[in-house]
């Protein structure tokens, strides 16, 4: 329908379309503010020093004097306000400059590396290698320690990751400090400053390159992100180090501060993972980055590599942005087996520095791969869309393997095959019957591989890694085979499956860049945090994998919070172009949720989820009297397993005029087109019938804006009520009356004012078996033209059984329209996921009382970050309702509001919210979502 709700969300949350400033308000951008980043650039702070050595330089500075932190032994002290202090070396090329500088940072548990720092020189680059707080020579800080890393339920800037891409930074602002020392003694170029680092030095350097935009280069090696996927890998390094070297080992009923009990719901594994794995600083690198990883890595195995690639977009701040992937074969997290490997490394990092300071063209593209039979074994075409003179003097490898196993002293998984160029593409072709020096025998079922393609100047770039002609995804049963973790005996059990206590579905198309949008509001009644896993999933069920997205992505809500995004802010501007659904798993059973999909000009919205009661047989209106040449679709969800589905599409009477059939994997969709037809042969309705439960829904799109309708069960027996309707009004409302039955049912309706009188005598109506009967208010209850227009509301009872009600509003003039289910009513908690008030925004609320006695209300408003705004108490008198906006209900709120509201009655009562502009040209119905005990 018509309506301006996005722009609504630019009122809560300052999100300009096309640009990420909103982003700024979710993890991991909120931590790094722009006051934050005032301190690290502030250089009257570093209070540095420099002592000169034999081609060196020994240098101290601080890096935050005001730290947070918590002590990594027992008794787990507090610090706070503390000063850190950091040391690094200098090493300056010898040869006259100015020169670039490079930060470098070290692994987990290690120091800054002098030998490194002067090869690093040696090469023409201004090296700074830092000491991690505590490391090395520096002083103040927590320790490199597990448990400091995971010590953040302060906050996240008390863990010792933040602390030290902190330092990070900083080493960027003492460059920038001694290149302005006079006659430039340390040769530094200010303006070419990059980072790089191993393994937690690699951390840090997706972390600074997401965050800094001083940086013009970035190098991760042996580091990669999604985390939370890798802990599940029997053996995971990752997961060992939560186990054993924090305070408290995960599964174990206990929960001491700054510990993890469960990996997926459990608030601190939550805030440590969005704030410190580096998949959540992927969407906004600012410089060229390069990323290297073994394919036998303990800590982040290839499934890691291949999201941490995908996931990696530009900041937009730097036009020679690339981001390339480079994967080591047979390598573990060390990447070589010796010193002597070390050249394999040096000229392609060269090769970098060298793009990203403009001293040679651009990598090659990213390798694409492409498998198929042929006969003589399997062929694969490796394609890069580069044009032939690009592709003067490279070359290229497929490495392919059966396995992925590091249990053994030599790893020979991969095998090596060269490639030869043939027009744009490489090819090769594994022979039938080949196997690697290790596993099973090539086959088109069992294959992993990649393309690795270097060019001229001996900078390669590796493919995606893939299996059995896919991307190697997130939903793939590859298990790798991890080596024990180094210096420990300790066999660790895999975490248990994740158990959901409530899950929710929204459904998800392509939308264009520039003013579409989807997003969601999510809230938490409750007086506990709450944690939600929020996932992407494609038609064929799968994660979906794709370039610039984040799947899946976790959230906290703090106690009766709620938070307002948009699907790209969370999971990355991959998230526009997907084609399928939303998937949300949550720790409480009480959460509500809000999701929608628009326009910003012209207005429009489209209430996307969360969709109905999953069932095995729902029931459809197919509205065909609302924009009639409108495009219409059916989609349709698995609850969970594989579903097969028949949908009958049935006239007004009843009859079946045509079917169609769906397939649906485990957590996937199909999508249907209704059939068209005239008179008996017009469908009317979609009977839809599931071996396993679905959810389906009606979305149109056509001249105006866009409108949608769920599928429902059938109800129980009762009366149905719609708290609020107008007639000879601006909208015209029309009630699509299902029949689940076989059998005839009759209808009774009655048309009530506010007040509770009746407006008109109740109508009667007799709906077919399985059909359905399409009226407006007027044509029912018989209000002629002349009769001046009114609002009030509706009841429906039928009689001997159940009947499904849809109430579908339209603007004949402007073509906006929203449609509404007709409940019974009930006792209990509601929960509205999102209100706005303004000058030019209105949120109304219909409450309605259809019972004889009157009725006690509790209605509570609540900020965003679940603050009471107010909490009024009010009565109902028998049939009455009310419709007037939030800030009628609750008199004292601001003139400027948004947040959530949650209503509970003690008797029975109807609710209905909209949405709305003050210029009278968008409204939107959303009902409340029921809240359990």
């Amino acid at each position: 329908m018509r309506t301006l709700i996005f722009s609504l969300l630019l009122i809560s949350v300052c999100l300009p379309v096309g640009d990420l400033c909103a982003a700024d308000k979710v993890p991991p951008y909120d931590l790094w503010t722009p006051e934050v980043l005032a301190q690290i650039r502030d250089r009257s702070t570093l209070n540095h020093e420099i002592t000169l050595r034999p081609g060196y330089a020994d240098v101290f500075f601080t890096s935050n004097p005001s730290a947070g932190w918590y002590d990594a032994e027992p008794p787990y002290a507090v610090h706070r306000n503390g000063s850190i202090r950091i040391h690094a070396y200098l090493a300056v090329p010898a040869s006259a400059g100015p020169f670039p500088a490079l930060v470098i940072g070290h692994g987990h548990g290690g120091q800054a590396d002098l030998s490194l720092a002067s090869q690093v020189a040696g090469f023409g680059y201004v090296a700074l290698a830092i000491d991690g707080p505590m490391a090395g020579q520096s002083a103040g800080g927590p320790k490199d320690h597990n448990q400091a890393w995971i010590s953040v339920d302060d906050g996240p800037e008390y863990g010792y990751l933040y602390h030290y891409a902190y330092a990070g930074m900083r080493a960027l602002t003492l460059l920038e400090e001694l290149s302005q020392a006079p006659g430039n003694p340390y040769k530094i170029d200010a303006s070419r400053l990059g980072v790089l680092g191993a393994s937690m030095g690699g951390i840090l350097t997706s972390i600074i390159n997401g965050i800094d935009d001083r940086v013009k280069t970035a190098i991760v090696l042996a580091a990669a992100g999604q985390w939370q996927h890798s802990m599940r890998f029997p053996g995971s390094w990752l997961y060992h180090g939560l186990y054993t070297g924090t305070r408290d080992q995960p599964y174990n009923g206990a929960d001491p501060p700054n510990s993890v009990e469960d990996i997926d719901t459990d608030p601190t594994a939550i805030t440590f993972m969005n704030y410190f794995d580096p998949i959540r600083y992927t969407p906004r690198q600012h410089a060229p980055v390069l990323v290297i990883v073994g394919t036998h890595d303990g800590y982040f195995p290839l499934t890691c590599a291949n999201q941490m690639a995908l996931g990696i977009a530009s900041a937009g701040t730097h036009d020679n942005f690339e981001k390339r992937l480079w994967l080591f074969p047979n390598a573990r997290h060390g990447l070589l087996d010796n010193p002597l490997q070390l050249f394999q490394l040096v000229t392609p990092l060269l090769q970098w520095l060298d793009y990203s300071f403009g001293k040679r063209d651009k990598p090659l593209a990213e390798p694409q791969v492409a498998m198929s039979q042929d006969p003589a074994g399997l062929r694969f075409e490796i394609a890069l869309g580069e044009p032939s003179s690009r592709l003067a003097g490279a070359s290229a490898s497929l490495h392919a393997a059966t396995r992925v196993d590091a249990n053994v002293t030599s790893i020979q998984d991969f095998r090596r095959y060269t490639c030869n160029l043939q027009g744009d593409k490489f090819v090769t072709v594994i022979p039938s019957g080949d196997r690697p020096a290790t596993g099973d025998a090539y086959s088109a079922g069992n294959v992993i591989y990649y393309a690795t393609v270097t060019d001229a100047g001996q900078l390669p770039v590796s493919s995606l890694v893939y299996r059995a002609g896919r991307i190697l995804d997130l939903s793939s049963d590859f298990v790798p085979g991890i080596d024990p973790y180094e210096g420990s005996s300790v066999v660790v059990p895999v975490p248990p499956p994740r158990m959901d206590a409530a899950s929710t579905v929204a459904s998800s198309v392509p939308v264009p860049d520039g003013a579409a949008y989807q997003g969601m509001s999510l809230a938490n009644p409750d007086d506990s945090v709450m944690t939600l896993r929020m996932e992407a999933r494609g038609a064929d069920g799968r994660l979906k994998a794709a370039d610039g997205l984040i799947n899946p992505v976790f959230m906290n809500l703090a106690p009766r919070s709620q938070r307002i995004f948009l699907a790209e802010e969370w999971m990355g501007a991959g998230a526009r172009r997907l084609d399928g659904a939303f998937r949300f798993g949550w720790s409480g059973v009480r959460a509500a949720s809000l999701a929608f999909r628009g326009n910003v000009a012209p207005a429009e919205l489209s209430e996307i989820g969360p969709l109905a009661e999953p069932g095995t047989r729902l029931w459809l209106p197919l509205a065909w009297e609302q924009d009639p040449g409108g495009a219409r679709r059916i989609r349709i969800f698995a609850a969970g397993g594989a579903s097969g589905v028949t949908v009958d599409f049935r006239n007004k009477a009843g009859t079946v005029v045509s079917t169609q059939t769906a397939d649906l994997p485990a957590l996937g969709g199909a999508d249907l087109v209704p059939p068209q037809g005239q008179g008996l042969q017009e469908p009317a309705l979609a009977d839809i019938r599931a071996s396993a439960p679905v959810s389906a829904r009606l979305e149109v799109t056509g001249s105006g804006d866009p409108w949608s309708i769920e599928a429902r069960a059938a109800p129980a027996a009762g009366k149905y009520i719609q708290p609020h309707v107008e007639w000879n009004g601006v909208f015209r409302t029309l009630l699509l009356l299902v029949n689940p039955s076989s059998e005839s049912r009759d209808l009774v309706l009655r048309l009530r004012s506010a007040s509770g009188t009746s407006v008109v005598p109740e109508a009667s109506l007799k709906v077919a078996g399985y059909g359905i009967e399409s009226r407006t208010v007027e044509s029912i209850f018989g209000i002629a033209a002349p009769t001046p227009a009114g609002a009030g509301w509706v009841e429906v009872e039928g009689i001997g059984g159940p009947v499904l009600v849809t109430a579908l509003a339209a603007d004949p003039l402007s073509g906006a329209a929203a449609a509404s289910v007709l409940l019974q009513a009930g006792a209990g908690t509601w929960s509205m996921p999102f209100f706005v008030e303004d000058a030019g925004y209105w949120t109304g609320l219909a409450i309605l009382n259809p019972t004889d006695s009157p009725v006690t209300i509790e209605f509570s408003a609540y900020k965003p970050d679940g603050t009471l705004i107010a909490r009024v108490p009010l009565t109902l008198e028998g049939r009455q309702g009310r419709t007037q906006l939030v800030s009628q209900w609750i008199p004292s709120l601001p003139s400027v509001s948004t947040g959530r509201i949650v209503l509970s009655a003690q008797g029975n009562v109807s609710l209905l919210a909209y949405f709305g502009t003050d210029d009278g040209e968008s409204l939107a119905a959303i009902p409340f979502s029921r809240v359990p005990p």
